[in-house]
């Protein structure tokens, strides 16, 4: 999504966190590599004030947690799995859309309405007056990870929730239940 203030920064952070491999067509990641250094990447992304920009959210829920379709490398055998589109600032403004979650036990709500920006005011003097907003997902996305909503966002439902634009509580995310384990024992 390009910034609703004029002249605001749209350029990536200068540096990219370890995990995270630019390319030409995106941000990408090492398929198969390990969970702890994209937790680590993504943590810096959404802890230094920026966001992941068209996130594929089924990739990361893969990647991390090994819950999902399987990643599909390049073609190739090249072990990259496309993760972006890029990083960009989370402006404060823009953030300043997203209201808080309300954490059930084994569900996340949020209530969605109508967000409105703020009036600006330019350097050169100019009146933005308080406009209408959209949200964002990829915006959401970060704005539940900094809440400690780190699994189980229904993307989707996000998506539809802020095209209708009605006010409305849905649920956002879900969590995964446990599945049955083994007993540690010793293999011979």
């Amino acid at each position: 999504m390009v910034s609703d203030i004029p002249g605001a920064p749209t350029e990536a952070p200068a540096t990219l966190p370890a995990g995270l491999l630019p390319r030409a067509d995106g941000l990408y990641i090492e398929a198969g590599g390990p969970a702890a250094v994209l937790l680590a990447a993504v943590n810096h992304v959404y802890g230094s004030g920026a966001y992941l920009v068209d996130l594929d959210y089924a990739v990361l829920n893969k990647a991390l947690y090994n819950v999902g379709p399987a990643l599909r490398p390049l073609p190739g055998g090249v072990p990259l799995v496309r993760l972006a589109a890029a990083v960009r600032p989370f402006e404060a403004q823009r953030r300043a859309l997203y209201r808080g979650v309300k954490l059930h036990r084994e569900h996340v709500e949020y209530f969605f309405e109508p967000v409105y920006l703020d009036a600006l005011e330019l350097p050169d003097g100019t009146l933005i007056p308080e406009r209408l907003a959209t949200l964002d997902v990829d915006e959401f996305v970060a704005e539940l990870w900094g809440k400690g909503v780190r699994f189980g966002v229904d993307v989707a439902a996000v998506r539809a929730a802020i095209a209708g634009g009605k006010s409305d509580r849905i649920t956002v995310a879900r969590q995964l239940d446990p599945a049955p384990g083994t007993d540690a024992m010793v293999v011979g």
